[in-house]
């Protein structure tokens, strides 16, 4: 066992001696000293009155971070969209348009070229409100606007004609090896090849691969012009002008460039016309034309009709 230490305190010492081990000391003490050293020490403040002031204050810190939690949550609402501010150019443009008004194509057309803000020679765009929201086409509009021969997209092309193929096209032949390399994850669509031409003779083995083209837009089919009988003539048609126009994806929306701002105004009703006759002038509902910078003009439907 261990030896007990005592350890002596000289009461006449002072109150800094008393304070160093008064537990210890009153151990060892007579009676009359102990209660000597107890009245030094003053009035000992009771154990209850500390644990109600405890208690009390805990429900108080609890309702604090409950409020906290609180504020955290209603700041999670989302922030409105700032009002975006316009130029002076923009507004004194927005100024020409009526609104509410139906303005005739050609009217449209004029007023089209006035409101453009650009310094530069923007394009004219279509916007189309229509009924199906699963359209889509192909069309080579009677003026085609490229200043110069566009340049195709990286294509995958499965076929067994290869004449007539350019070698400068961005073109990538495909064949069972390249089906395989697709499967498995080592030919990524979107990233190695943008585009995908085929031929009706390679859809069979095409079909294995349909889970990893389809839901990127890229499986072959007539309506977007991508399985053909001759590719070489796709891709020709392509680069003089030809264009693709479908809804988007969760509205009944057709947003297209049309021509430039710069064309003769003939030119650009007959491409808009060549456009409503391609889609339908009875799936149109509402049609916007507007610049590439500037306000939008709301055009009447009716007046598409060639």
């Amino acid at each position: 066992m261990g030896t007990t230490r005592i350890k002596v305190i000289d009461l006449s010492g002072g109150e800094e001696q008393l304070k160093t081990s008064r537990k210890r000391a009153e151990r060892g003490l007579k009676p009359v000293e102990a209660e000597k050293l107890k009245a030094a020490k003053g009035p000992k403040k009771p154990k209850v009155k500390e644990e109600e002031a405890k208690v009390e204050i805990k429900p108080e810190a609890e309702e604090q971070r409950t409020e906290v939690a609180v504020d955290k949550k209603v700041t999670t609402v989302p922030i409105p969209i700032r009002k975006k501010i316009r130029s002076r150019r923009y507004l004194e443009a927005k100024r020409l348009i009526e609104k509410d008004k139906l303005y005739p194509l050609d009217q449209a057309l004029e007023l089209a070229k006035k409101v453009s803000v650009s310094r530069f020679d923007g394009s004219l765009e279509i916007h189309l409100v229509v009924q199906n929201q699963n359209l889509r086409g192909l069309l080579k509009l009677p003026h085609p606007f490229a200043k110069k021969a566009q340049k195709l997209p990286k294509t995958l092309v499965f076929t067994t004609k290869v004449d007539g193929l350019d070698e400068k096209d961005e073109i990538i032949l495909g064949n069972q090896s390249t089906i395989e390399k697709i499967r498995e994850g080592q030919f990524v669509p979107r990233r190695d090849f943008q585009k995908v031409l085929a031929t009706p003779d390679f859809m069979p083995q095409l079909a294995k691969i349909a889970k990893t083209l389809g839901p990127v837009g890229l499986m072959p089919n007539p309506k977007s012009g991508t399985l053909v009988e001759d590719v070489g003539k796709a891709l020709k048609e392509q680069k003089a002008g030809q264009i693709e126009y479908k809804t988007e994806a969760k509205a009944p929306i057709i947003h297209l460039a049309v021509g430039r701002l710069s064309q003769n105004p003939k030119e650009l009703a007959e491409n808009i016309l060549a456009l409503a006759t391609a889609i339908g002038q009875n799936q149109i509902k509402t049609v916007y034309l507007s610049p590439t910078m500037g306000p939008s003009i709301k055009v009447d439907p009716t007046t598409l009709a060639s």
